[in-house]
C-alpha cells in the first residue's frame, strides 16, 4: 500500500517536472506573446481617449424652504391669492427630475438654449451631429436615484475636464428652466379650459369647483413664473476634474500582461500536444483525420500558389 502511494507520489513529480521542461524549452514563445501583450497594452492605455467625469447630486426643497422662500419672494401675493403655493408646485420630486433628464424633449431644449450639440459631438455634418445627439447624451450621462437619502446623482463624461464642468452647468441651469417653464405652460393651458368652462356653465357647485381649479391652477402659473430656481437643492455642487477616469492605464497593463501570459501558456501545451501527436502513430492516424475534416492541405496548396 505504501509503496503505491509512493509510485503514484513518484509519478506526479515527474508530470510536473515534465510540465516544467515543456515550459522551458518553448520560454521564447512565452517570453514573446507576454511582451507583446504589455506592450501592445502600454500603447492602448497611451493612444486611448481619456475620459473625464464630472458628478452632482440633487435632492428637492423641503417643504419648509419652500414656505419660507414663499412668504419671502412672493410676499403680499402670495397673502392676496392665499393658500400655500409652494405646495402646489410639485415638480421639484426626484422622479420628475430623472424623466426630464432622460426625455428627449429636454435634450434638444439644451442644445437650443446651450449649443451642447458642440460639446458633445465633434462631427462637422450638422445632419449627422442631429443624428447622433440623443444617443451621445445618453452615453455620456448616468443618473442614479436613491430613494433612501432622497438624493439624485448625475454624472457627465467628456474627453475636455473643462468643457464637461460646463456642460454639467449648463445641464444644471436648463433643467431648473424646462421644467419651470413646463409647468407654467401646462397650467396656462388649463386655465385657459377652466375659464372658458367656467363661463359657459350655470350650475353654482360645478361652477364653484372649477373656479377653485382655475385658482390653483393660476397660483401655479404665478410660483412658476416668480420661483425659477427652486425645484430642488444642490448637495454636491459640480467641479473640474483633475484626475480622468478612463482609461486606467495601470489596471489595463496589469490584465493585459497576464492575460498574455496565460495564452502563451496554453499555447505552449498545446504545441506541444501537436508535436507528441505526430509522433504518436495512434494519434497520428486521428490528427490526420482532423487535418483532413478542416481541409487544412487545401490552405497550404493555396498559399503555395500564391508564392508562386
Amino acid at each position: 500500500m505504501n509503496e503505491n502511494r509512493a509510485n503514484q507520489t513518484y509519478e506526479d513529480e515527474i508530470n510536473i517536472w515534465e510540465l516544467l521542461v515543456i515550459l522551458a524549452k518553448r520560454k521564447k514563445i512565452i517570453i514573446v506573446v507576454t511582451l507583446s501583450f504589455f506592450i501592445l497594452s502600454i500603447i492602448y492605455s497611451l493612444l486611448a481617449t481619456p475620459q473625464y467625469e464630472v458628478s452632482a447630486k440633487l435632492t428637492p426643497k423641503k417643504e419648509g424652504q419652500t414656505k419660507s422662500l414663499n412668504m419671502g419672494s412672493l410676499g403680499s401675493i402670495s397673502s392676496l391669492i392665499g393658500g400655500n403655493v409652494g405646495g402646489l408646485f410639485s415638480s421639484g420630486n426626484l422622479q420628475t427630475i430623472q424623466q426630464t433628464l432622460e426625455s428627449s424633449d429636454f435634450i434638444f431644449y439644451l442644445d437650443e438654449k446651450y449649443k451642447i450639440m458642440n460639446v458633445l459631438i465633434k462631427e462637422k455634418d450638422e445632419k449627422i451631429k442631429k443624428e447622433n445627439l440623443l444617443q451621445t447624451y445618453q452615453n455620456s450621462i448616468s443618473i442614479n436615484l436613491n430613494e433612501k437619502s432622497k438624493s439624485l446623482t448625475i454624472k457627465l463624461k467628456h474627453e475636455k475636464p473643462v468643457k464637461a464642468y460646463m456642460l454639467m452647468k449648463d445641464l444644471l441651469k436648463g433643467l431648473n428652466e424646462f421644467i419651470t417653464k413646463k409647468q407654467y405652460q401646462e397650467s396656462k393651458e388649463m386655465v385657459d379650459v377652466l375659464k372658458e368652462k367656467i363661463n359657459k356653465t350655470k350650475d353654482p357647485l360645478l361652477k364653484s369647483e372649477l373656479t377653485k381649479l382655475w385658482s390653483n391652477e393660476t397660483k401655479k402659473m404665478l410660483y412658476s413664473k416668480i420661483n425659477k430656481h427652486s425645484l430642488y437643492r444642490v448637495l454636491e455642487s459640480p467641479y473640474v476634474p483633475e484626475k480622468r477616469t478612463k482609461p486606467k492605464r495601470k489596471l489595463i497593463v496589469i490584465i493585459s500582461t497576464f492575460l498574455g501570459f496565460f495564452i502563451s501558456i496554453f499555447l505552449v501545451f498545446f504545441m506541444e500536444f501537436i508535436e507528441k501527436s505526430k509522433e504518436d502513430p495512434e494519434n497520428k492516424k486521428y490528427f490526420n483525420k482532423f487535418v483532413d475534416y478542416l481541409e487544412l492541405h487545401k490552405v497550404k496548396k493555396f498559399f503555395k500558389r500564391r508564392k508562386k
